[in-house]
């Protein structure tokens, strides 16, 4: 699991995301890709840490978890929010770019609110954006909502669409209404563009189960 930009870096949501799946019997890792790297949170913002850099981080994970022997290495799952949706993303495209990036054993990638951001500058601030990705064996599932003030929502519509017409497995849920954050408590009470919302996160995560379900059984 990996998590969006900003500090404090743990957060209610996580912990709570932790329990929901550990109730269901899984494994779930999240890893604190900014402090392994002497950065704060909020450098995720910027360009000291953008999701194609931060995608090689899936890969480490994965040959880890090889080693843990509480862990099914055949059906493992890949989920971010925001800047982690991006991240998950973007190592379908690095897989397909190089086969040294391996995501054997990954039965599902699973993405809230994700930016799919166009470069700035020449500067390729996500790489789903720009280059399609070819695991068609990997389904993908992707959470958004119309009044995210966060994220361009049109620009991952794009890139859903292009997936699509080239075979991706992908489902794509929209919310109308739904916020940024709307999964989970995130955010503290000064971010107004953070909002949770029972309604959405209960839909959302009858998904998340479903996708899981029959991902993970075939």
């Amino acid at each position: 699991m990996f998590t969006g930009a900003g500090d404090p870096f743990w957060r209610e949501g996580y912990a709570n995301w932790m329990n929901w799946f550990k109730e269901r019997g899984y494994v779930s890792i999240i890893s604190d890709s900014a402090k392994s790297r002497n950065l704060t949170g909020k450098a995720m913002l910027g360009r000291k840490l953008m999701s194609p850099e931060r995608s090689k981080e899936v890969f480490w994970i994965i040959e880890i978890i090889k080693h843990f022997n509480f862990v099914d290495k055949n059906n493992l799952a890949l989920m971010g929010m925001s800047h982690g949706g991006d991240t998950v993303i973007d190592s379908l495209v690095m897989s397909s770019e190089d086969s040294s990036y391996d995501l054997k054993g990954t039965k599902t990638v699973i993405a809230f609110y994700p930016g799919c951001r166009k470069p700035v500058f020449g500067v390729k601030v996500t790489k789903n954006f720009t280059y399609p990705w070819y695991q068609k064996n990997i389904p993908v599932i992707i959470f958004q909502g119309s009044d995210d003030a966060w994220v361009k929502v049109k620009l991952c519509q794009g890139v859903v669409e292009r997936q699509k017409k080239i075979g991706t497995p992908i489902e794509y849920h929209f919310y109308n209404k739904a916020n940024h954050c709307f999964d989970e408590s995130y955010s503290s009470p000064q971010d107004s563009k953070c909002k949770y919302n029972k309604k959405f996160s209960d839909l959302a995560k009858k998904e998340v189960e479903k996708n899981l379900k029959n991902s993970f059984n075939n």
